[in-house]
């Protein structure tokens, strides 16, 4: 019997979002508002509209940062795994062999 699982909804987005600047959560002031899940539609399209509204603002928030003179990004081991990178445990022993010479 194939199980079906209910799609996610903004406040499930909301729930687990994690959005820190400066070491304050940005997403607090939402949750604050919608601390649990709305029972009612025009509850659903309030929470769907700042949703958005706060997606939209991040966005401009990090399109602010990342235009600074002055900036820098420190990525642990691991980074680029997600869109196909080589981790160093598993370089092939061919490349590995280059670098030793």
């Amino acid at each position: 019997m194939a199980s079906t699982t209910a799609p996610e909804t903004t406040w499930d987005r909301l729930a687990k979002a994690v959005f820190e600047i400066g070491g304050d959560d940005q997403v607090a002031g939402l949750r604050k508002q919608f601390p649990t899940s709305p029972s009612d539609q025009a509850e659903k399209d309030r929470l769907d509209a700042k949703w958005k509204d706060f997606v939209k603002q991040a966005g401009i928030r990090i399109g602010t940062l990342l235009k600074s003179d002055n900036i820098s990004f420190l990525i642990g081991a691991g980074a680029s795994k997600a869109a196909g990178g080589v981790l160093l445990g598993c370089v092939p022993k061919e490349i590995e062999a280059n670098f030793l010479r």
